[in-house]
C-alpha cells in the first residue's frame, strides 16, 4: 500500500496530471504525533552526531576532492610498475634485480610525492574558503578543528597510500604466482630444456670452493624455517624478500599536505600512516612469496649434484695425485697421455651447458665450468711448466759445460805441467764430457718435441735451443784447433827438456872437475884463512850441488809428464857423494878455529858449557870419522889429523869451563877465588 500511495502523491504533485484527472485539491496529510519514552543513550548519541560533524568532515569539499581525485587519477598508479617489470631483461643477477626494484620503486615513489601531494595541496589551496574560517584569527585562538580537519585528510591519505602499496605487493606476488609449481624436475628423470619455457626472473651463479662444500651457490640455497630470520641473509627467499620490503619501504616517510602547504608552522616531521612489515596482509603476501621460492629451491640443488665427479678437482686430489705422478719422474709419453687425459676432461667440460633455465631460478654455471677448466689447465701447466723448467736448466747447464771446455780448451799455458793437464782436460772433453753432453743435447731435443705441443716458447728460449744444437759441431772445431795448438807445445817443450839436460850435465861436470882439487889440497900450518877460503868455497859448490838435486827433480817431473823415462843422473851422485866430506872437513875446521878464540880466550859469561861439550864431542868424532875416510888421500887426512889434535888438547881444558861457567857461582866465589890466585 505504501508502494502504491506514494507513486500517487508523486504524479499529483504534477498540476497537468491533476488537471486531466479532474482533480481539484488534494487531502491534506496531517502529520502523526509520536510520543517516545526517554532513552539511556539519547545524550551519548546527541555527542557522537556533533563529533561526527565537527571531527569526521567525510562530506566536506576538500575530503571529497581529495577521493575523486584518487579515484580519478592516481587509484590504478603503483609503487612498482609491474609493465616496466616483465619488460626488463630478465634473468638478473640478485644486484641488478634490486637495482631495477630501487629504480622502479623510486620512479613510483616520485609520482606520489611530487604529484600526488602537490595536487592535493593545490586542492588545498583552490578551496580554502571551505576550510579557512578553522584558522584562528589570532595566535590565542585554537586550531583544534584545524587540526581535526588534516587529520581527517591524513586518514585518507594514509589510506590511498596503503591500498597503492598493498596493490603493488599482491601484483608482484601474482607474477611470482605463475612460477609456483616450482623446478623439481627430479620425478621427470634428467634435465632437459623443454622442461622450463618461462622467463627465469633470478640468476643464480654456481661457485667453487677449495673447502667444503666445494659446490656453492650465490646467492645461495640455505632455506630457513617459516618465521625464521638470519642476521645478514644472503640466501635466494632473503633476496626476494627484500625486493618486497623495498616495496613496503617505498611508502614510508610520505609527507603529510600540511607539512606541504605549512611548512614554517610544523616543525616536526609530519608523514603519513604507512604499511609495516608485521601486519598481517603483508605477512600474508610475504609467506606466499617464500612458498613460491621455496618450491624452486630444489632444482639447482639437483642440478650441481652433476658436478659431483668433479669436485676431485676442488678438494686438493687433483694436485695430489698429479705430485705422486711425477714423484715417479714419467717419460714423455706418459706426459702426454696425462695432458691429453685432462684435455679431454677440459673438453667435456667446455661442452656442459653455461646457463640452465629451472623456471623461477636462472642457473650460470659458466663460471664454475670455466674454475673446473682453468685448475685443469693449472695440472697441464705444472707438468709442462716442470718440464720447461727442467729444459731451461738441462739448456743452461750444457751451454755452460761447453762454454767452459771452449774457454779451458783455448787457455795460453806456460808450464809443462799446464799443458800437460791442458791436454788431459781435453782428452776427457773429448772421449767422455762431449759424448755426455750430446746425451744431454738429444734428451734436450726429445723434450724440446714434447713441449712444442703445449708451450710457446720465447724467442730467447728459442735462441738457446738454436745454441746447443749448434754447440757440438763449434767444438769439434775448436778441439782440433786447440789440439793442434798444445801438440806445437808439447814438441818444443820436449826440445826444450832436451837442452835443460844438456846443460845440466854439463854442470854437474864443472862440480866435479872442481872437486877433484880438494883430494890433494892441504895446509901446513892451517891458516885461518885459508880454512875460511875453503869452507866458503865449498859452501857455496855444496849449494850449487843442493840446487842440483832440485833441478834433477824437475826435470824428471818433466820427463814423467811428458811421459819419457826418468834420467838417473849419475854426476849428481858422484857430486854430492864427493862433496860431503870436503864440505865436512873445512867447515867444522873454519868453525872450530873460529869458536876456539871465543871459548879458550874470550870471556866467560854468556858461555853455555854443556852446549860446548857437545859441540865439541861432536867435531872430536866427526874429525876421526873423517881421519879414516881420508885414509887413501893423505892431504885432507893430514888436516883432519891436526884439527882434531887441536881439539883432543882443547876438550882437556872442559872440566875447568865447565867449573868457570857453572850457573850456581856467584860474585863472592869469584872474590874468593881471587884471593886464592892472588889476582886482583
Amino acid at each position: 500500500w505504501t508502494l502504491k500511495k506514494t507513486v500517487v502523491d508523486y504524479i499529483l504533485m504534477d498540476e497537468g496530471e491533476r488537471e486531466r484527472l479532474s482533480i481539484v485539491s488534494v487531502p491534506r496529510e496531517y502529520p502523526r504525533s509520536v510520543v517516545r519514552a526517554a532513552v539511556p543513550w539519547h545524550s551519548r548519541y546527541q555527542v557522537c552526531r556533533e563529533s561526527i560533524r565537527h571531527f569526521w568532515f567525510n562530506s566536506h569539499p576538500v575530503i571529497v576532492g581529495i577521493r575523486k581525485l584518487w579515484d580519478s587519477r592516481y587509484s590504478t598508479h603503483r609503487i612498482l610498475n609491474l609493465t616496466k617489470l616483465k619488460g626488463a631483461l630478465f634473468p638478473m643477477t640478485p644486484v641488478e634485480l634490486s637495482k631495477l626494484v630501487k629504480t622502479l620503486t623510486s620512479e613510483g615513489r616520485s609520482v606520489l610525492s611530487k604529484s600526488w601531494l602537490m595536487d592535493v595541496a593545490n586542492l588545498f589551496a583552490d578551496m580554502k574558503y571551505s576550510w579557512i574560517y578553522m584558522v584562528p584569527e589570532n595566535k590565542s585562538g585554537s586550531l583544534q578543528e584545524l587540526t581535526k580537519f588534516f587529520a581527517c585528510a591524513c586518514a585518507l591519505m594514509s589510506r590511498e597510500l596503503r591500498s597503492t602499496v598493498r596493490s603493488t605487493l599482491e601484483e608482484v606476488v601474482e607474477f611470482f604466482t605463475s612460477y609456483q609449481d616450482g623446478n623439481n624436475y627430479e620425478q621427470f628423470g634428467e634435465y632437459h630444456e623443454s622442461l622450463y619455457l618461462r622467463v627465469p626472473i633470478i640468476t643464480i651463479t654456481l661457485c667453487a670452493s677449495s673447502t667444503a662444500p666445494h659446490i656453492r651457490f650465490n646467492p645461495s640455497m640455505e632455506d630457513c624455517k617459516p618465521g625464521e630470520r638470519k642476521k645478514n641473509e644472503t640466501g635466494c627467499i632473503s633476496v626476494v624478500v627484500r625486493l618486497l620490503t623495498e616495496i613496503v619501504a617505498a611508502g614510508k616517510m610520505m609527507p603529510r599536505v600540511e607539512k606541504v602547504l605549512f611548512p614554517d608552522l610544523y616543525k616536526q616531521e609530519l608523514y603519513l600512516l604507512p604499511m609495516a612489515l608485521h601486519e598481517k596482509a603483508i605477512k600474508t603476501l610475504f609467506k606466499k612469496t617464500t612458498a613460491i621460492i621455496r618450491t624452486n629451491l630444489f632444482g639447482p640443488t639437483f642440478y650441481a649434484r652433476f658436478y659431483d665427479k668433479y669436485t676431485w678437482l676442488l678438494d686438493g686430489t687433483a694436485e695430489l695425485e698429479l705430485q705422486q705422478f711425477l714423484t715417479k719422474n714419467p717419460n714423455f709419453k706418459l706426459m702426454a697421455l696425462k695432458i691429453e687425459e685432462y684435455q679431454d676432461l677440459i673438453d667435456e667440460i667446455a661442452s656442459l651447458p653455461r646457463s640452465v633455465s629451472l623456471n623461477f631460478m636462472y642457473l650460470d654455471c659458466g663460471k664454475f665450468n670455466d674454475e673446473l677448466c682453468d685448475r685443469l689447465g693449472k695440472l697441464i701447466s705444472k707438468i709442462v711448466e716442470g718440464e720447461v723448467g727442467k729444459n731451461r736448466i738441462l739448456n743452461a747447464a750444457i751451454c755452460r759445460s761447453f762454454e767452459e771446455m771452449s774457454t779451458k780448451t783455448s787457455e795460453r799455458v806456460e808450464t809443462t805441467a799446464e799443458l800437460v793437464a791442458l791436454t788431459n782436460y781435453m782428452n776427457i772433453c773429448i772421449s767422455d764430457t762431449f759424448y755426455r753432453l750430446k746425451s744431454n743435447i738429444l734428451e734436450s731435443m726429445h723434450r724440446l718435441l714434447f713441449l712444442l705441443d703445449y708451450h710457446i716458447f720465447t724467442t730467447k728460449e728459442l735462441q738457446i735451443h738454436n745454441t746447443v744444437f749448434h754447440w757440438p759441431s763449434g767444438m769439434r772445431e775448436v778441439f782440433d784447433q786447440n789440439g793442434m795448438r798444445l801438440q806445437h807445445k808439447r814438441d818444443q817443450a820436449e826440445e826444450k827438456l832436451d837442452e835443460d839436460k844438456s846443460v845440466f850435465e854439463k854442470n854437474l861436470l864443472k862440480y866435479i872437475d872442481e872437486l877433484k882439487k880438494y883430494k890433494t889440497m892441504e895446509s901446513q900450518f892451517l891458516e885461518k884463512e885459508d880454512m875460511r877460503v875453503n869452507a866458503e868455497a865449498l859452501t857455496v859448490l855444496n849449494e850449487e850441488i843442493q840446487n842440483c838435486i832440485l833441478i834433477s827433480e824437475q826435470l824428471n817431473e818433466e820427463e814423467r809428464l811428458l811421459d819419457q823415462i826418468p834420467s838417473a843422473f849419475n854426476h849428481l851422485k858422484t857430486c854430492t857423494q864427493a862433496i860431503e866430506p870436503y864440505y865436512k872437513l873445512w867447515t867444522t875446521a873454519y868453525d872450530f878455529h873460529r869458536k876456539y878464540e871465543k871459548w879458550f880466550e874470550g870471556p866467560f859469561m854468556g858461555l853455555d858449557a854443556d852446549s860446548i861439550v857437545e859441540e865439541v864431542d861432536y867435531m872430536l868424532k866427526l874429525m876421526y870419522k873423517l881421519s879414516k875416510t881420508f885414509s887413501d888421500l893423505p892431504g885432507p887426512k893430514r888436516v883432519a889429523d891436526t884439527i882434531r889434535g887441536k881439539i883432543e888438547r882443547f876438550r882437556q881444558h872442559l872440566p875447568l869451563l865447565v867449573t868457570i861457567c857453572n850457573p850456581g857461582i856467584r860474585d863472592r866465589h869469584w872474590a874468593e877465588a881471587s884471593l886464592i890466585i892472588k889476582y886482583i
